[in-house]
């Protein structure tokens, strides 16, 4: 009885450290609704020698989290220009297990992609065409950091990308290297990053893409009065939905002066964000209308003159 003890003391040890260990290594990937992340890029083209073409600043911020059909809770994640200034601003659906340390994604509902492994050693594979290239101490925003590099294994004869992660900020380089004509990098290093409201390194400037607005509005449509064609802009905030706290069944309707419904602009669900969409009054007669913007706790509606 003595001797098994100290064996069930050891036991208890190691299982303990090998779950502090799993824990440590979910830091690499933090997240929280309202972390932000901005960085700065640098667009290079040729190897040697080098020439500077562009430089811009890409942000990637956690606007909000959702539960999503396969009744997990996921992070939605908007990035602007991060990996590529060409590419477009988009939203992503990110979540990561805790048990096992894998990270998942979605673009679009219902495919849902494992785009990395947490717990995953050096040489390791994260995905099919991903590997874990090195594990060491980088100095990140003026600290040392355990970081590792994720960069593709997979042969291409026209782009390969990658990135890092530093434990307790998240993602600190990206890049992205065409070499279809000639080799160009976009690569995107960290400047600035708020995570859980602890904030670290300079920020730089602010993108008016990147912020989330706070109230419903609904703009006067521009041009007014106009032919053919106005324009209308409009905000929805992040609020608590029975989905989570992004999407919102938006709706957004022409009438005539007589209350009759001409036409549908918007009908759908949206994440939170400014939006613009155009009106066409090629098919309508002169006159005033009204647009109404609807969502479940919101409503407002404006006139418009259509004038030919």
């Amino acid at each position: 009885m003595k001797k098994i003890i100290p064996l069930v003391i050891i036991f208890f040890l190691v299982v303990s450290n090998l779950f502090a260990q799993a824990r440590e290594e979910l830091n690499y990937y933090p997240l929280h609704v309202g972390d932000v992340w901005q960085y700065k890029g640098i667009e290079i083209w040729g190897i040697y020698p080098a020439d500077i073409r562009s430089q811009w600043l890409a942000f990637k911020k956690i606007v909000s989290d959702t539960i999503l059909a396969d009744g997990k809770k996921y992070y939605v994640v908007k990035e602007t220009k991060l990996g590529n200034p060409y590419f477009p601003n988009g939203y992503k659906f990110v979540r990561v297990d805790s048990l096992s340390g894998l990270v998942y994604g979605i673009n679009v509902e219902p495919y849902i992609l494992k785009i990395d492994s947490l717990f995953a050693k050096q040489g390791d594979r994260v995905t099919r065409c991903d590997r874990v290239d090195f594990i060491q101490d980088k100095l990140i925003l003026s600290e040392l950091r355990k970081t590792r590099g994720v960069n593709q294994v997979c042969t291409s004869s026209t782009s390969y990308q990658g990135y890092e992660l530093s434990m307790g900020l998240g993602e600190v380089t990206r890049y992205y290297n065409d070499i279809f004509l000639t080799s160009i990098l976009y690569n995107c290093n960290l400047v600035y990053a708020k995570i859980n409201g602890k904030e670290y390194g300079t920020f730089v400037g602010v993108n008016e893409q990147e912020i989330i607005p706070s109230k419903y509005s609904l703009s006067q449509n521009y041009p007014n009065p106009f032919n053919p064609t106005t324009k209308i802009k409009f905000s929805i905030p992040a609020v608590e939905t029975r989905r989570g706290k992004s999407l919102q069944y938006v709706t957004l309707k022409v009438f005539d002066i007589l209350g009759y419904e001409i036409a549908t602009l918007v009908n759908e669900e949206k994440l939170p964000g400014d939006y613009e969409v155009t009106v066409n009054g090629n098919n309508l007669a002169s006159g005033v209308y009204f647009y109404r913007l609807t969502t479940k706790d919101f409503s407002l509606y404006k006139k418009m003159i259509l004038i030919k």
